[in-house]
């Protein structure tokens, strides 16, 4: 498992202070630094889960395989949003929400992947 972005812009960077702060509310640690997708992530992992629509575009325009290359939230029946909002310029609920929102998707994504 790992995580990147579409863009290299925050390349080397910790993860956002404020989303550092809503995990560790719910009991979470993000650690690491920022980096951008490539191409090799493409063969080396059998997944590729994007948080919208526009990085979903993104990701397939590199060349991504379609059916590995999915969007996180449909994963959970209960969300009535498609996409993660982007919290970066909002304020620190913005954050929670994000958090909120990735972990009930990880837990039904663990779900689906553990029934195959």
């Amino acid at each position: 498992m790992d995580s990147a972005g579409t863009g290299g812009w925050h390349v080397g960077a910790k993860p956002d202070r404020r989303m550092r702060a809503a995990a560790k509310k719910r009991g979470l640690e993000i650690t690491g630094s920022a980096r951008q997708i490539t191409v090799s992530d493409f063969s080396t992992f059998d997944l590729i889960i994007c948080m919208d629509r526009d990085n979903l575009d993104e990701v397939l325009s590199m060349g991504a395989i379609p059916e590995k290359t999915k969007l996180l939230l449909p994963f959970v029946s209960h969300v009535s949003v498609e996409e993660v909002p982007d919290p970066y310029y909002g304020g620190e609920e913005g954050f929670d929400t994000v958090i909120t929102l990735i972990y009930d998707a990880a837990h039904a994504l663990v779900d689906v992947m553990e029934s195959r």
